[in-house]
């Protein structure tokens, strides 16, 4: 190629360069700063939305768990409780229980025993 011929490619490229427009931006800077805004707005309240239900559910199962010991401990007691109820009917139910309660409360005595009153007086000063 000639001197010309190159001088020539270089002055369209020099007027090409001029000509073409530069690239336009998409969005003004104040645009993408007010996305980006928006953005990590949306991101904060969710994390705040998803923080607060963990707490929420972590102070719900804390509850729950004290008044499980709770219900446990009234468990215990009833059990507890119906042990020595179950106790007490099998000693209500033994002879020996039957014959002093007949003999305290309705007064009555074996055959061929003597019942006893003692008398009872006014002691002299």
């Amino acid at each position: 190629m000639s001197k010309r011929a190159e001088g020539k490619i270089v002055d369209l490229n020099q007027r090409l360069e001029k000509e073409t427009p530069k690239k336009v931006k998409t969005g003004s800077s104040k645009s993408r700063f007010f996305w980006r805004r928006v953005v990590v707005g949306i991101f904060l309240a969710y994390s705040v939305i998803v923080v607060g239900s963990f707490v929420h559910q972590t102070v719900k199962m804390n509850q729950l768990e004290k008044e499980i010991s709770s219900v446990q401990n009234k468990i215990k007691a009833v059990e507890m409780s119906n042990t020595k109820l179950k106790e007490e009917i099998k000693l209500l139910q033994t002879d020996e229980y039957i014959e002093r309660r007949a003999r305290e409360e309705l007064n009555l005595v074996k055959p061929g025993e003597k019942v006893v009153i003692p008398a009872v007086g006014k002691k002299k000063q």
